[in-house]
């Protein structure tokens, strides 16, 4: 699995970096940048993410657009926040833009691995500066789907690219990356391949 490690702090960013290595993820996989610029940089290299730490306020974005705009950069990387400040709420409205966790800095490394692997296989993991975990399986999550978003399901299980689905519903390409990205979430897929298998396996492609 690649990883990318965005933080503006140098120290936390090395230590969060050592404790992937402790975790079995390859030095070489391992991916770093202190900024938005760099890092979106680098999750539009890397196309094959699997996870992406997130400092929530970086010095040149912050809050919900930060999540947004990795989310865009990479449709299929797990994204987890990393954050100083105690704001759930945030990381709450952060969850609705396509992430699957939020650890809080102060959490010790044994907590912060454990809710790294819960979060690789799958969950939605939430540790406050209290250090209390809420797991929450996406599998088990409802599903729920705009009208628009089952439109542009129905052309990903056709095999459409984005061009063709934002040519076919009238829409902007940005438009459907935003949809697919929503979609995934949804379904806690990590590729379009896979949502459309579980979209079968849940009856979301019929009609």
């Amino acid at each position: 699995m690649k990883v990318l490690v965005v933080d503006d702090h140098g120290l936390f960013r090395e230590g969060v970096c050592l404790l992937l290595q402790r975790m079995g993820i390859a030095s070489s996989a391992i991916y770093e940048a202190g900024n938005a610029t760099g890092g979106l940089a680098l999750a539009k290299k890397h196309i094959d993410l699997g996870l992406i730490l997130l400092d929530i306020n970086l010095p040149d974005l912050a809050g919900e657009s930060t999540v947004r705009a990795f989310r865009l950069a990479s449709l299929s990387a797990s994204l987890v926040l990393l954050s100083a400040i105690d704001d759930m709420a945030l990381a709450r409205r952060c969850m609705n833009e396509g992430a699957q966790g939020f650890i809080h800095k102060s959490t010790p490394a044994d907590k912060f691995m454990a809710a790294l692997r819960l979060i690789m296989e799958g969950h939605s993991v939430w540790i406050d500066s209290q250090w209390k975990e809420v797991p929450q399986p996406l599998s088990q999550a409802p599903i729920e789907l705009t009208g628009r978003q089952r439109e542009v399901l129905a052309c990903l299980c056709l095999g459409w690219s984005n061009k063709e689905i934002a040519r076919d519903l009238g829409i902007s390409d940005n438009t459907v990356r935003i949809h697919v990205a929503a979609i995934l979430q949804a379904l806690g897929a990590r590729t379009r391949s896979e949502a459309i298998v579980l979209a079968g396996k849940l009856g979301l492609t019929g009609g």
